[in-house]
């Protein structure tokens, strides 16, 4: 195991012959002094390796979405890995086939986003329990019609294309704009209340939030799926 760095030091000396050379002092936690004479030169190649492997390691981080959880960057701008977290609340809601619009109560949700080229390869949504999120939170089934029992998000003829991370964000703004036919929703599958969609909109529309008890857990194995699980 490497030990930690405590100090540094080093000063320029001549050899007999006049050639300079660089005399260096480093300081380890415990105690340990490990002194070494490098050449000039050699010296010099130590400063570029170092100040190459410095630009390197640090990345500038981008301007981060509303709703950022967590993210994944690449040298490219439009090429990134983000989870967003929308905590419960309402936000419009249509119901393709009557084309009604509801302001409808959502649980918390979590969106987890593979772009590539600025387009959402990948995408899923899984609905939480509370306002709070955390690596150890349960997931939950999206209660509604636009999400595979997987989490795979159907968007229909919504756009994908979003941009820069600091973008990300619109994703779920048009999420939330796209229009639900119910193509995946089974009854008693995606919520508790084993009703139609439709009825399922009515009774959550009337109570004014989503019950969190109405959630129906994700399953890894025999256990919860947490949000650890899919970033």
């Amino acid at each position: 195991m490497a030990k930690e760095l405590v100090g540094f030091e080093s000063s320029l000396i001549f050899d007999k012959m006049k050639n300079p050379l660089f005399k260096t002092i480093t300081r380890l936690k415990g105690g340990e002094v490990i002194t070494k004479t490098v050449s000039f030169e050699n010296y010099q190649k130590l400063l570029e390796v170092s100040s190459k492997e410095v630009k390197e390691k640090y990345r500038k981080i981008p301007k981060l979405p509303k709703y950022y959880h967590s993210g994944q960057i690449t040298d490219k701008a439009d090429t990134y890995k983000v989870s967003l977290f929308v905590p419960a609340g309402k936000h419009q809601y249509i119901v393709d086939q009557t084309n009604e619009v509801f302001n409808l109560a959502f649980p918390s949700l979590l969106f987890v986003l593979s772009v590539v080229k600025g387009v959402a390869q990948h995408d899923s949504c899984y609905a939480l329990k509370g306002n709070d999120i955390s690596d150890l939170s349960e997931l939950y089934r999206y209660p509604y019609g636009h999400v595979s029992t997987s989490g795979s998000i159907c968007m229909g003829n919504v756009s994908k294309r979003v941009g820069e991370m600091s973008n990300a964000d619109a994703f779920v703004e048009n999420f939330f704009l796209g229009r639900d036919a119910g193509h995946y929703y089974v009854p008693g599958e995606f919520a508790k209340p084993k009703v139609e969609l439709r009825e399922l909109v009515g009774k959550v529309d009337k109570k004014g939030y989503f019950p969190d008890n109405w959630l129906i857990p994700h399953k890894k194995g025999d256990r919860a799926l947490t949000v650890a699980d899919v970033l």
